[in-house]
């Protein structure tokens, strides 16, 4: 793997981590909104509008986080007990006043007439916001199992998927309903405090931001799943096709193999006697051995007979060690199918001449 490559990788997956791990903050800070009043949690808030003029309200200026209504004191939320013990927080508390105050006096009129619409997107948003976390942990879980194994990774893009949908859905449903009741209370003349009505900046940047969040984590997780698959099919294919170039082959070299082995015929051997140029055959050796035999004895018999004359004697005796040798070498070569006649003629013609000699010289 190149440098540029190892270092795009590298990028690549602490840009997720962040994300993740920005993801999970930015939730947390969502759900932490009206459990407590220290900084920035007391900066959380759905909408804020004057409810002193509702007889019921606990407070002058309520503010609705995510877990209740709270007060705003000195531009900060605090959610504390009222003054008769009572608590207006719970999970799920819907962002609807005629249902938060218990009557429709001096509520603005659009609250009564789209009361079903506040009541359920409030209640779905916190639902969405803690499904949202949930699967963005077990996401980023299972995608730190990444680093041992691809196999991990199709599990995080399905996490992923569920945890950009439920987080999708959240910023979906508290947009509208904040700025409808924002609209809502601006617009009441009965409502005093009229136009002061807002909605919580911070929330809702925070919301739409883990919504981006999530949308990134989705594409990049998801890239790196189709990658896997495409290289894992790549991978897949390229050794689909060495085994079948390596059955080929095997193929191949079985049918060589087979045609090497019909095609082979073993020559005949030859278990006739050499022939001569004339048409003869020399099958007996023995025969041949004897021959040569009684010719040494033979010539062995006339030296004897030669041996008076010193002259003479001397031209036999070379005559006689040539012949020998002719002989010793016609025996030696007699396995030999084109020295045999060569060596025969030439002992003919030495005993030719040895009788010559001995008929001159009687």
């Amino acid at each position: 793997m190149s440098p540029l490559r190892t270092f795009l990788t590298f990028n690549k997956t602490l840009v997720t981590v962040l994300l993740i791990l920005g993801n999970l903050l930015l939730l947390f800070l969502l759900i932490f909104s009206g459990t407590t009043n220290s900084f920035p949690i007391n900066k959380f808030y759905l909408l804020q509008a004057d409810t002193s003029n509702i007889t019921s309200a606990s407070y002058d200026v309520s503010r609705w986080t995510f877990w209740g209504l709270c007060q705003e004191k000195d531009g900060k939320t605090y959610c504390n007990n009222t003054a008769n013990g009572s608590s207006d927080l719970s999970p799920a508390y819907p962002l609807s006043p005629i249902d938060n105050f218990g009557t429709t006096t001096n509520i603005p009129s659009d609250f009564n007439k789209n009361r079903d619409t506040y009541y359920y997107l409030s209640r779905f948003n916190f639902c969405f916001v803690l499904l949202g976390l949930i699967f963005q942990g077990v996401s980023g879980m299972v995608y730190f199992f990444t680093w041992c194994s691809n196999s991990f990774i199709k599990a995080t893009w399905l996490f992923q998927i569920l945890a950009t949908l439920f987080c999708s859905a959240a910023a979906a449903c508290t947009t509208p309903i904040v700025v409808m009741g924002r609209n809502a209370f601006n617009k009441s003349p009965q409502v005093s405090g009229s136009g002061s009505a807002k909605v919580g900046a911070v929330y809702l940047g925070v919301i739409w931001a883990s919504c981006a969040s999530s949308i990134l984590l989705f594409f990049i997780i998801g890239f790196n799943f189709f990658k896997k698959i495409y290289q894992s099919h790549k991978e897949y294919v390229e050794m689909e096709k060495i085994k079948q170039d390596a059955q080929k082959y095997q193929e191949f070299v079985n049918t060589q193999n087979e045609l090497s082995h019909q095609s082979y015929q073993q020559p005949p051997v030859d278990f006739s006697a050499p022939q001569l140029e004339q048409g003869a055959y020399n099958d007996d050796v023995t025969e041949r051995d004897q021959e040569v035999y009684h010719l040494d004895k033979e010539a062995e018999l006339k030296s004897e007979v030669a041996g008076h004359a010193g002259q003479q004697v001397s031209r036999n005796n070379t005559v006689t060690s040539s012949s020998k040798q002719s002989v010793a070498r016609s025996a030696s070569g007699a396995n030999s199918k084109y020295g045999i006649k060569f060596f025969s003629v030439r002992d003919q013609k030495s005993r030719n001449n040895i009788k010559e000699e001995d008929e001159s010289e009687y």
